[in-house]
């Protein structure tokens, strides 16, 4: 029934029809043959590179089709495209270079996913934990969140990884500080070593409280964090 719609007139029922497609999910030979053709029709590229995503767990054929988009004028398009790729086969390098490539797009909001879908196929690789260490330096905050985040996966077992993610309780951004904060608590690490870096900390911003605007969100931060790590001794 949906496929009969793919090709209709109205935009809003191809379009339906496609992300009903996608929810379907199960990798069907018939629709993916379906939706692949239409990654050329520009109105509804980005809902068949979403359905194409539900279906293209070990799919090289998909994959393929897919990097053909990262330059795409459309930045829904390449966001979509590295949305897509963090949902296939770990560590393929197809799929790794293409989401390295998209680690750097123009629009922080493909960068946010690409370093989101790095984080679930690209662990261990060091390529891609050079990649996301030197994003945790993104101008916009939600990406060095994302980093953060996606290296807690990717890297670690790495000091330097732990070390990079300490650094972010300097980040200018709360919310930077906070998922810090929760990466670190979360690793299979010294926990009271860590605790014992951050009461440090805590005893800094204190000495300095009257010359730091931001010092209150920062304590905030490495509370929560130290909290954590209390909860899990």
């Amino acid at each position: 029934m949906l496929l009969s719609h793919l090709h209709d007139r109205e935009l809003e029922v191809r379009r339906a029809a496609v992300e009903g497609l996608g929810r379907l999910g199960g990798g069907q030979p018939a629709i993916i043959e379906a939706l692949l053709p239409l990654l050329s029709d520009s109105d509804v590229r980005q809902a068949a590179i979403e359905a194409l995503g539900n279906h293209g767990r070990e799919q090289p054929l998909i994959t393929e089709a897919l990097v053909a988009y990262l330059s795409d004028s459309n930045f829904y398009v390449r966001r979509a495209v590295a949305t897509a790729l963090g949902r296939f086969a770990v560590g393929k390098p197809p799929v790794i270079e293409a989401l390295l490539t998209l680690l750097v797009d123009s629009k922080s909001e493909v960068r946010r996913e690409a370093a989101l879908s790095l984080g679930k196929t690209g662990k261990g690789q060091p390529s891609v934990i050079d990649a996301l260490l030197t994003r945790l330096s993104d101008f916009n905050a939600k990406v060095r969140q994302a980093a953060a985040i996606a290296l807690g996966q990717v890297g670690a077992e790495q000091p330097a990884v732990r070390e990079a993610l300490f650094q972010l309780f300097s980040d200018l951004d709360a919310s930077v500080r906070r998922t810090a904060g929760q990466v670190l608590s979360a690793l299979p690490i010294d926990h009271m070593a860590l605790g014992r870096r951050i009461e440090a900390l805590l005893q800094g911003h204190e000495a300095t409280a009257n010359q730091q605007l931001s010092v209150d969100n920062n304590i905030d931060a490495l509370l929560f964090a130290l909290q954590q790590i209390v909860s899990d001794v």
